[in-house]
């Protein structure tokens, strides 16, 4: 294998969570002997009465001590490499993603290297449906999971792997050296890990290390990278495309606007015919047909693909219809930026000349040290109400307070649905985008979003009952 295995013939795992057992499993194949160390005293007893670790394999409590003879040294995207426990290990610790691309390097295996502050899910799956339907044996994980060691098969080694990655897994990552690289957009987001934007920029902008070409997304300076101007690239966005480019070609229809994704001069699909609606969803279409032309994937192939998807669930998807109203599920808006794209996106598509106030928004969970104060401006043009909940609601409240009139602040989300019954009427669209993190009051954001779900489900059934 590469430099990074020059190896006394033991390596380290610290966090056993589902990439931790993952990396596990890929160096004892890899012939190491192998030392499992986590932090947490409780779910190493729950491990070692398990059969999760794989045969001769214990996991102990972390000790630094026992990392003297390890290289490499892999760490959990979980654990924050700068924290003081870890100054001081002779080894420089590296994610389960440096080594997966290292390996891939090795075996002459592509990769394709997805992030951004948000819809890295939704263009990674997207990218790795494409690359399958244009013939192409690819396998997508990474931080959407499965993790990225796992998606190794000596029986069926994959041409491609497209890996989504999280600043947590890029800040001990110095090897990437993919074949396409892109940060689809930059937000302020995990603040309390990078302590500032250009911790959190440097972190992301680390996966166009050695690429080989790189999408960019044109409305976003911060997702410059900065590398070779004969780079081969390809940029997506709002506007106009130019030659051999992506971007959005807006038609007169009548009264009304159509809009459709174009490449130069060429009009390819329009919003219409898409199931994803909104209009960041066209910005993530455009920038996974961008990705996948660079990694050698077929254009009919990619359309056919976005016109039966139907989204990721928890990512601004139509949850149900009760009385004439839409609720969509955005869970996975665990940051300002995400949200700041579904406001955008659902509140044009649903705002008309008579009715510009459509959305009733709901916010809500664990603030992260953000700033809610770039919610204000799509929110003054779009939202007839705000719905706040959670533990970091009266931050929220207090940096949306030129709203203060639209704004309403309940203790459950239980609360804030039984509220919208009432205040949303026919034509309205609620959106569930927190803009929080969920483990105030919930596991994750799945389990946030399938409770809301599930209270769009308990309207549906009042709805249909008798009256």
């Amino acid at each position: 294998m590469s430099d990074i295995i020059r190896t006394r013939g033991q390596a380290a795992v610290i966090g056993l969570g589902v990439s931790g057992i993952g990396s596990v499993q890929f160096l004892l194949a890899q012939g190491f002997q192998v030392v499992a160390l986590d932090d947490r005293a409780d779910h190493i007893s729950a491990l070692n009465a398990s059969n999760k670790l794989p045969k001769g394999v214990q996991a102990q409590l972390f000790d630094p001590s026992l990392l003297v003879d390890c290289d490499p040294i892999l760490i959990s995207p979980g654990l924050d490499p700068l924290e003081p426990k870890f100054a001081d290990l002779p080894q420089r610790m590296v994610s389960d993603v440096e080594l997966a691309c290292r390996h891939a390097h090795d075996l002459g295996i592509d990769v394709v290297a997805i992030t951004g502050s948000n819809a890295k899910s939704t263009v990674t799956t997207l990218v790795g449906e494409m690359l399958k339907a244009s013939g192409k044996n690819a396998a997508v994980g990474g931080n959407l999971g499965p993790a990225a060691l796992s998606l190794f098969d000596p029986d069926n080694q994959p041409e491609v792997l497209v890996l989504e990655i999280s600043s947590f897994q890029l800040q001990c990552t110095d090897f990437v050296h993919a074949k396409v690289a892109c940060v689809l957009n930059m937000s302020a987001d995990h603040l309390d890990r990078h302590g500032d934007m250009l911790g959190y920029h440097t972190a992301k902008h680390r996966i166009f290390e050695g690429a080989a070409s790189v999408v960019i997304n044109r409305d976003d300076a911060l997702t410059r990278p900065l590398v070779a101007d004969d780079l081969p690239r390809i940029t997506f966005g709002r506007g106009m495309p130019d030659l051999k480019q992506y971007g959005l070609y807006t038609d007169k229809v009548e009264d009304d606007s159509a809009i459709s994704i174009g490449r130069g001069f060429e009009r390819l699909i329009s919003e219409s015919q898409l199931k994803i609606k909104g209009e960041h969803n066209l910005l993530n279409a455009q920038s996974a047909l961008a990705i996948t032309e660079l990694a050698g994937g077929d254009l009919k192939a990619s359309l056919d693909v976005l016109l039966s998807f139907r989204g990721l669930a928890h990512r601004c998807v139509l949850a149900g219809e009760v009385c004439g109203v839409d609720y969509y599920n955005d869970s996975k808006g665990t940051n300002v930026g995400a949200t700041l794209a579904a406001i955008k996106g659902l509140g044009a598509t649903y705002s008309s000349v008579q009715q510009p106030k459509c959305l009733h928004v709901i916010l809500g969970g664990v603030a992260k040290e953000q700033d809610f104060a770039p919610l204000v401006s799509p929110l003054t043009t779009y939202a007839k109400s705000i719905c706040v909940f959670g533990l970091d609601a009266p931050k929220i409240v207090d940096d949306l307070k030129v709203l203060s009139d639209r704004i309403k602040r309940f203790d459950s989300l239980d609360q804030v649905m039984a509220h919208l019954q009432t205040q949303a009427s026919e034509k309205d669209a609620v959106l569930f985008s927190p803009a929080c993190a969920s483990f105030d009051q919930y596991q994750n954001y799945m389990q946030r979003g399938d409770h809301f779900e599930s209270l769009v489900s308990e309207l549906a059934g009042e709805g249909d009952e008798p009256s």
